[in-house]
């Protein structure tokens, strides 16, 4: 019986490791680098939105990488078609002309081991 027992804490240690190694394993996260050009963005001129999407310090390619801009407080958003650089996995692009001054959300979804993922920047858009 004493036997029994030790085979099932065993086995009970292997399961709580095994579950550990997977938890390491999720902990893994894209992290996405925004920036744009001209800095700062000017009202009527064509903003260049720069995206890095990097895992464990290396870029990586997303699936479905989509931009959407939201003037703050309004609600409203409007999606930016992006390209990923051909030479450079994980860099994607797009550009934007703002018609107006103010603050604005940018937001960078993707999906990432088939969940959608959503990180989003803030940038502050002035008049010329």
């Amino acid at each position: 019986m004493a036997r029994l027992g030790a085979i099932g804490l065993v086995f009970v240690g292997l399961l709580v490791s095994c579950g550990k190694k997977g938890t390491e394993a999720h902990e893994h996260e894209i992290e996405v680098f925004f920036s744009h050009a001209p800095d700062p963005a000017v009202v009527n001129t064509s903003v260049s939105l720069l995206f890095e999407a990097e895992e464990d310090g290396e870029h990586v390619s997303v699936d479905s990488p989509e931009c959407e801009i939201e003037k703050a407080g309004t609600g409203e958003h409007e999606e930016i078609p992006l390209t990923e650089e051909d030479d450079e996995p994980g860099h994607y692009s797009g550009t934007y002309v703002f018609t107006e001054a103010g603050d604005y959300e940018v937001h960078f979804n993707f999906i990432h081991d088939t969940e959608s993922e959503e990180q989003h920047f803030d940038m502050t858009v002035q008049s010329p």
